[in-house]
């Protein structure tokens, strides 16, 4: 829809609004979520607003938070991994119950399923990476990461299979469970009198040993499954090169009696797999359901359905309804289901529906997730929408974020395939970084979830190892992912300088390294004379920063005001011409590519 330009008042309000987000929005700090801000939701700050920081190269997905509860605050974190063509620097992130970063790690490009797990009673992160140009799936590999962020397991998939991303779960004796997808030639059309040929996705699902990669067990679709069961309309025959997705296998999940429980799209349905035959015992909705549906359709009729798991001790079961897919659309929004199932009698009865009030309807056609969580609240992540929300147990809507605008939620320019909370203890190895900018210091310690406070010492020894040097300037209680303060540094003339974590209890986790205050440091060394150029002068740093990084004289006290504001409304007025320009034009342009 096109809309006409402003008028010359707007424009004036329009210039403010996007000074105002350059100056809160993207400075170079830890700003924090937006909160119900519907600049955000139009765009202003951008589709996939980000936050930068003093002490780290990381960038982080600024939320904004619709709505909060102190009922989601329950010690867990939120684990997502944002991708799309709007996302510079993808990677797996945790977040705090406030939207604030605890960790993110960086260069692996498009990561997916990205969650902490348990086995053999100790906890871990994992994750996956590859090639997802594949049509609706993934190549790849899978990652084990420690409680210290090391890696302490790669591994593919075995038989020399591409892995896929769909799935990676850790059972409780040390065994991983994924999903493959392979080329497999069939006959299309096994009743025809003449059969055709074509080729499909083959569809499987391996149990591998963590330590040796050794195969547990492998269950291939197509042993089981005909095109005759597929409830989505196929069009041709599919061919070497590009095969039919015919039944998308997308979720696992295994209960203590061996068996699986085995999601598949294009059947509508989750399939209850024999763990020893591989036969299928059971099916929960589409063309063959097993179940006698006591809720009116509503505990079973689900469309392109995800992330199908055991609930109630495994007597129940919880489904992410995408209510369409590509071809095939029942309802107006996506939703989360919580399902119990009578064996005895085959019955099942809808427990709860999760989805969002008349007029803030989400539908989305690809991934997304959902959660029982331990406090009995739900957790809903929307897939190619970047969005998530906690519910309680009966469905009403007590946390709602975005990570994506939503202006452009059907673009896909911001995704997390899933989208859950966990519980998490994170000891970095690496150690605290900290940097002082004049009398300003800040300090962060990426992935440290047991940080209360940051003690700021100061020493005369120049040896970090030299502990009992060190002495205590100031405390100052942990605020976001990176935490500033004040420093007076003209008493800490000669000296060295570092932040120092401790947990709740006041005992020291970590120390950053040293920075050197100079007898003659001040303004006048960091900065240059007032009305000269940038200072090409080595300063004091800490990690994160580089060694020769040369600070205009803007940030002088002072000055530093009015130059940025000059800048910043130079660099609204070109944004205001560019968006004069796209409205003339009209916006166009095509989405990003949505996975399966």
């Amino acid at each position: 829809m096109q809309h006409d330009f402003p008028t010359a008042s707007l424009q004036v309000v329009l210039v403010l609004a996007i000074v105002l987000s350059i100056l809160t929005g993207a400075t170079r700090a830890d700003s924090g979520p937006f909160q119900n801000d519907d600049l955000y939701d139009n765009e202003t700050y951008g589709s996939f607003p980000t936050e930068t920081f003093r002490t780290t190269h990381l960038v982080a997905p600024r939320l904004n938070v619709i709505k909060h509860s102190p009922l989601c605050e329950d010690g867990l974190y939120t684990f997502l991994a944002p991708y799309g063509p709007h996302v510079q620097q993808p990677g797996p992130t945790i977040l705090d119950n406030k939207g604030h970063l605890v960790w993110k790690l960086e260069g692996y490009g498009h990561v997916y399923n990205f969650k902490a797990q348990e086995t053999e009673g100790k906890n871990f992160l994992t994750y996956w990476t590859g090639d997802d140009s594949v049509k609706g799936h993934g190549s790849g590999i899978y990652h084990v990461l420690d409680s210290s962020y090391n890696e302490v397991r790669v591994f593919h998939a075995a038989n020399k299979y591409p892995g896929d991303h769909h799935e990676f779960i850790l059972t409780d004796n040390g065994h991983a469970i994924i999903t493959v997808y392979n080329p497999l030639k069939v006959d299309m059309t096994p009743e025809a009198t003449e059969p055709t040929v074509g080729w499909i996705w083959e569809c499987i699902f391996q149990e591998l040993e963590l330590e040796t990669g050794n195969v547990k067990f492998e269950w291939k679709a197509s042993e089981h499954f005909t095109l005759e069961d597929i409830l989505r309309p196929m069009d041709g025959h599919g061919s070497e090169k590009e095969p039919l997705d015919w039944f998308h296998i997308n979720s696992v999940d295994k209960d203590p009696h061996g068996n699986y429980l085995v999601s598949a799209r294009y059947t509508f349905a989750a399939h209850y797999v024999d763990g020893k035959t591989g036969n299928v015992i059971w099916n929960f909705g589409g063309k063959h359901n097993s179940f006698r549906d006591l809720s009116d359709g509503l505990a079973t009729s689900f469309v392109g359905q995800h992330d199908v798991r055991w609930i109630e001790n495994y007597t129940g079961i919880s489904v992410f309804d995408n209510a369409a897919d590509w071809e095939t659309k029942n309802a107006n929004q996506s939703r989360g289901v919580a399902t119990a199932l009578n064996l005895d009698d085959m019955t099942a009865k809808l427990i709860a529906e999760y989805r969002h009030p008349e007029g803030k309807e989400i539908l989305t056609v690809s991934q997304g997730s959902m959660q029982m969580l331990p406090s009995g609240n739900a957790m809903v992540g929307y897939g190619s929408k970047g969005a998530f929300t906690e519910f309680t147990g009966a469905g009403e809507v007590l946390c709602h974020s975005h990570f994506e605008s939503e202006s452009h939620f059907e673009r896909g320019d911001a995704q997390s395939y899933r989208v859950v909370k966990k519980a998490w203890v994170g000891s970095p190895t690496k150690p605290p970084d900290f940097v002082l900018d004049g009398e300003v210091g800040f300090a962060s310690w990426n992935g440290a979830t047991e940080v209360s406070a940051w003690l700021i010492q100061s020493s005369t020894s120049r040896n970090d190892d030299d502990e009992e040097s060190f002495k205590n300037v100031k405390r100052v209680s942990k605020n976001g992912f990176e935490t500033p303060f004040a420093l007076d540094t003209s008493k800490l003339k000669g000296k060295v300088v570092r932040a120092a974590a401790v947990d709740i209890n006041g005992q020291i986790l970590g120390a950053s390294r040293s920075i050197e205050i100079a007898t003659n440091s001040g303004v006048e060394e960091i900065y240059a004379e007032e009305g000269s150029e940038l200072v090409d002068q080595p300063r004091p740093v800490g990690m994160g920063e580089s060694q020769s990084e040369p600070v205009p004289v803007a940030e002088q006290d002072g000055l530093g005001l009015p130059i940025i504001l000059v800048a910043c409304v130079g660099t609204a007025a070109l944004l205001l011409g560019a968006y004069e320009l796209l409205q003339r034009r009209g916006r166009g342009g095509k989405g990003y590519r949505l996975l399966a």
